[in-house]
């Protein structure tokens, strides 16, 4: 059984850790998008703060890719048409044209992943593992 010297020992190392080996990353918005981000939060069974670290890792890791990439990059084939539709949406849509086809990824992929959960027998923690959720 933890007692309570153990147990404030052991807050008192992870604070230790975390002052040492973390940094607390904010920004001020205004309470409205901040309700309004906390609202898409709870609709992917989320919190807040995990989809900022989300956001965080991924651009690092994004930007980390694209440093370790050949001189010449890869793209992706997209059809004429699909290229001039997405710019002519980017227009009207407050999205650069990277984050709305992330946008239009996910939740392809979020839907593939509900569709085919059955078949794959992902049960719960899985299926949210799968889906990029905590």
């Amino acid at each position: 059984m933890r007692t309570k010297e153990g147990a404030m020992k052991a807050k008192e190392v992870r604070a230790a850790w975390n002052k040492e080996n973390m940094k607390t990353v904010g920004a001020n918005v205004k309470k409205e998008v901040a309700e309004q981000f906390a609202a898409i939060a709870d609709r992917r069974g989320t919190k807040p703060a995990a989809l900022v670290r989300e956001f965080i890792l991924d651009t690092v890791e994004r930007e980390t890719r694209s440093i370790a990439l050949p001189a010449t990059p890869r793209g992706v084939e997209v059809s004429t048409k699909v290229a001039e539709r997405l710019k002519e949406f980017t227009c009207y849509a407050p999205y650069n044209p990277d984050q709305l086809a992330n946008l239009i990824l996910t939740q392809w992929m979020d839907a593939q992943l509900e569709t085919y959960a059955q078949k794959w027998d992902a049960k719960g923690d899985k299926l949210k593992r799968m889906q990029g959720k905590k």
